[in-house]
C-alpha cells in the first residue's frame, strides 16, 4: 500500500535510516497538508531523537543576550544548518558573528563534531525528501519583526503547527492533522538512546518520562528566547544555548511512496523508499549450463537511468544503457564464459597469507636464537613475531608452511609470557609442512634451517622466504553482479556442464568440481581413456570402472616362501615383499628393487598371459648394458602368492633392500 493510505498517527521507519544506532520512527503528522508540497505525507519523529542546543553563544555579536545566550533567529541557527546536512564537517558561518555549537559554545550536547543529520538517513530516503517552504517569525528586538519564508529539507514545527499560539500574532504555517489545541496531543518521551547519550542529566530525564522540545519559534520579544514544548504539552521558552532540549525533527515524502502491508512486532510500518528495482531477487539463481542468458532482469527507477554494468566474479561482462524498465539479458561470450569455474564453490583457497618473503623479515629467527626461549621476545625486538602472534586469532586449526625443499622448520610454541611449551620440527621435502598448534600456544618462535635444532647457532639460519597460511574449502566464487550508479544486486549461481558437452570440457568441468559431473559425462571420460562404460551407468557403478592408482615403498624379506609356477605345479622358494591396505584390489602391480648395478622387477597383471590369468613375471635389468632378462612367470593366486585390498604378497629375488610399488585398479571387489 501507499504512504498515504496510513491513517494519521502510524508510526513508520526505514530499517537504514537510524540515529545513535536505532531506526528512527516517525508518525505520520499529517497529508497533504496546506502550504507544503503537493502530494505529500507529513513526518514528525514519533519521540525526542536528541537532545541539542537550538543556537550557540555568539561572542563577537553585537548583542550582548546573543554573546551570552545564542541567536533565536532559525535561518541562522545551528540546528537548522545541522538537520539539513550529510556531510561530517557540517558546520558552516551563517553570518559575520555566526559560532559553531561546540564545548564553548552550549552549555550541554555539543555537536560541532557529529555529522550532519541527514548523514544517517538511507541513500534512497534521503532522495526522496521533499523540499518544504517554511514561515518563521523573526524577533522585534533585533530582526525587524514580521516574517520571512525560506526552504528546508528538514526541519523543527513552529508554535502555529503544533496547536499552540501564533507567536506575535503571525501563523507560521498551519496547524497539523496529528496535533490539536490539547496539550497532550504534544507531549513526548526521549528515547533510550537520546538520554544515554545526552551530558545533561537529570533525575527527571528518562525515556519514560515526557520531556520538553525545541520549535522554530524564536521569543519575539526577545533576541536569544526560543519557544518549547514543555513536558506538559504547554508553551515555554528556553535561551539558544542551552542544549537540554529535545529535538523532533519533521519532513516530507511523496504519497506514492510504498510500505508494507503488515507492520512489525511493535506496530511499525517499514517504508519502501527504494527509488530503483530490479525485477529478479537477489540471490541464488540456480544452475547454468551455458553462456547464454544468465538473468532475465530489467530495471524499474522513479529517478534518472545511468549506465548498467554486469559482472561475473567480479569482471566486467557488459555495459549498456537501458530504458526504464527495459528488459535485457546477461550474455557472455566464449572466452567468459570459459573464465567460469565449474560448480558453485573453489575448493581449498589459501586464506590468512603471511609471505615472509623479505629478507629483513628473518630478524624473528635471528633474534630466536639469539635470545633462545627462555628470554620472551618484545614487539620492539622482533615486530614479526607480534605480527605472527596476532595473525594466528585461532591455533586451534592445522596450518600449513611452504619454504624452499631441503630444508627444516623448526616452530617453538610458547605461552603468552614466552615460557616453553613444545618444540617442533618437520623435515621440509615436498615444499609443504603442517601443524596444529596446542590450545595453550600464544607465540610462536619460527626458523629454517639445514641444521638439527640443539645445534643452531645464530649464523646458521637459513635466509629463506617462507609462506604460514590456512585454507578453508567451500568458497562462493560464481557471482553475478548488477551495478547501476550507487545500486548493486547480488547473485549466485553454478555452473554445470550441458548436455552435448564435449570431452575438453567434461575434463575441465572434472578437474574444478568433480562432483557435479553428471553420470552420462562421467561415462564419456571413462570411454575415453579407454575403459568400458556405459551412459546408462549410475555413479556407484561408474566409479567401480575408473581406474585407480596407488603408490609406495617396500622392502624384500630375509626369508624366503615358495610360489607356484605358472602351467606347472612346480614351486621354487624366493624372497617376497608385502603391502597392506590398498584401497582397492589391484589388477596391475609393479615392483622395483635396486640392487648395485642390477634393478629387480616383479609385474603382475591380470589376463596377461594366455595361459594362465593372473601371472607374476619376475626380471632383473641390468642398467649398464640395458637389457632385461625374464627369470620366472609364477602364479599370482597359488599357494603363497596374495593379491586383494587387504594384503599383496608378490615374490622378488632380492634379499633385504628397499624399493618402490605401483599399483593399478578398479573400486570393483568382484575383480
Amino acid at each position: 500500500m501507499r504512504l498515504s493510505d496510513l491513517p494519521i498517527g502510524t508510526k513508520v521507519k526505514d530499517p537504514e535510516t537510524t540515529y545513535y544506532g536505532m531506526p528512527i520512527v516517525f508518525q505520520v503528522a499529517a497529508k497533504n497538508h496546506e502550504g507544503y508540497p503537493e502530494n505529500s505525507v507529513t513526518l514528525i519523529t514519533e519521540k525526542l531523537i536528541t537532545l541539542k542546543a537550538f543556537d550557540a553563544k555568539e561572542p563577537s555579536n553585537s548583542d550582548s543576550n546573543r554573546r551570552t545566550y545564542g541567536n533565536n533567529r532559525y535561518l541562522y541557527s545551528n540546528i537548522r544548518q545541522w538537520l539539513n546536512k550529510d556531510v561530517d564537517s557540517w558546520y558552516e558561518p551563517q553570518h559575520e558573528t555566526d559560532e559553531s555549537p561546540n564545548a564553548n559554545g552550549v552549555n550541554y550536547n555539543y555537536y560541532d563534531s557529529e555529522s550532519g543529520f541527514l548523514s544517517n538517513f538511507s541513500r534512497d530516503f534521503k532522495k526522496q525528501i521533499l523540499t518544504t517552504n517554511l514561515t518563521v517569525v523573526k524577533n522585534t528586538v533585533t530582526d525587524g519583526g514580521e516574517s520571512e519564508t525560506f526552504q528546508d529539507k528538514i526541519f523543527l514545527p513552529s508554535t502555529t503547527e503544533v496547536g499552540l499560539s501564533n507567536e506575535n500574532n503571525i501563523a507560521e504555517g498551519s496547524l497539523l492533522e496529528m496535533f490539536t489545541t490539547a496539550s497532550a496531543s504534544r507531549i513526548a518521551n526521549p528515547t533510550t538512546e537520546a538520554v544515554a547519550n545526552s551530558t545533561y542529566t537529570s533525575t527527571s530525564l528518562k525515556d519514560s518520562s515526557p520531556w520538553n522540545w525545541l520549535l522554530r519559534t524564536p521569543v519575539a520579544s526577545q533576541s536569544y528566547g526560543i519557544r518549547i514544548v514543555s513536558t506538559s504539552g504547554g508553551i515555554t521558552n528556553t535561551q539558544g544555548q542551552a542544549g537540554q532540549q529535545g529535538v523532533r525533527p519533521v519532513l516530507n515524502l511523496p504519497s506514492e511512496i510504498r510500505v508494507y502491508d503488515n507492520p512489525d512486532i511493535d506496530g511499525v510500518y517499514i517504508l519502501d523508499t527504494r527509488l530503483a528495482e530490479i525485477s529478479v531477487p537477489q540471490g541464488d539463481i540456480g544452475v547454468k549450463t551455458t553462456k547464454n542468458n544468465l538473468l532475465t532482469y530489467n530495471i524499474t527507477t522513479k529517478d534518472q537511468m545511468s549506465e548498467v554494468v554486469e559482472k561475473v566474479n567480479g569482471e566486467i561482462v557488459n555495459r549498456k544503457n537501458l530504458a526504464n524498465g527495459e528488459e535485457t539479458q546477461v550474455n557472455l561470450t566464449n572466452e567468459q564464459w570459459d573464465a567460469v569455474g565449474y560448480g558453485k564453490y573453489t575448493k581449498s583457497p589459501i586464506t590468512n597469507l603471511m609471505d615472509f618473503s623479505n629478507i629483513n623479515d628473518w630478524q624473528l629467527g635471528y633474534l630466536w636464537a639469539m635470545n633462545g626461549i627462555g628470554n620472551p621476545l618484545t614487539e620492539q625486538e622482533a615486530p614479526q613475531l607480534a605480527l605472527l602472534k596476532d595473525y594466528i586469532s585461532n591455533f586451534q586449526v592445522e596450518y600449513k608452511v611452504e619454504v624452499k625443499n631441503g630444508f627444516r622448520l623448526f616452530i617453538r610454541e610458547a605461552d603468552s609470557s614466552g615460557n616453553l611449551l613444545k618444540n617442533n620440527s618437520f623435515d621440509i621435502d615436498d615444499g609443504v609442512s603442517k601443524f596444529t598448534p596446542l590450545a595453550e600456544t600464544k607465540r610462536l618462535y619460527i626458523c629454517i634451517s639445514n641444521l638439527e635444532e640443539e645445534t643452531i647457532s645464530e649464523f646458521d639460519i637459513i635466509n629463506q622466504p617462507f609462506k604460514i597460511y590456512t585454507e578453508e574449502p567451500n568458497v562462493i566464487v560464481n557471482n553475478l553482479t548488477i551495478e547501476m550508479g550507487d545500486y548493486k544486486w547480488d547473485y549466485t549461481f553454478d555452473k554445470r556442464l550441458s548436455d552435448d558437452s564435449d570431452i575438453p570440457e567434461i575434463v575441465k568441468a572434472t578437474k574444478e568440481a568433480n562432483e557435479v559431473v553428471l553420470p552420462t559425462k562421467k561415462a564419456k571420460i571413462i570411454e575415453a581413456i579407454g575403459e568400458d562404460a556405459n551412459e546408462s551407468d549410475n555413479l556407484e557403478e561408474l566409479a567401480n570402472k575408473i581406474i585407480r592408482y596407488a603408490s609406495g615403498t617396500c622392502t624384500s624379506s630375509t626369508t624366503t616362501l615358495q610360489f607356484q609356477y605358472a602351467g606347472t605345479t612346480g614351486a621354487v622358494n624366493l624372497r617376497f615383499v608385502e603391502i597392506t591396505d590398498i584401497p582397492f584390489i589391484p589388477s596391475k602391480i609393479t615392483l622395483s628393487l635396486p640392487n648395485g648395478s642390477f634393478v629387480y622387477k616383479t609385474y603382475y597383471e591380470e589376463d596377461n598371459d594366455p595361459f594362465y590369468p593372473k601371472t607374476i613375471k619376475l626380471s632383473s635389468y641390468q642398467s649398464t648394458s640395458q637389457t632385461s632378462v625374464t627369470t620366472y612367470n609364477l602364479k599370482g593366486d597359488a599357494l603363497n602368492a596374495v593379491v586383494s585390498a587387504n594384503l599383496v604378497r608378490l615374490p622378488v629375488q632380492v634379499s633385504g633392500i628397499t624399493g618402490t610399488w605401483e599399483a593399478w585398479g578398479r573400486n570393483d571387489t568382484s575383480v
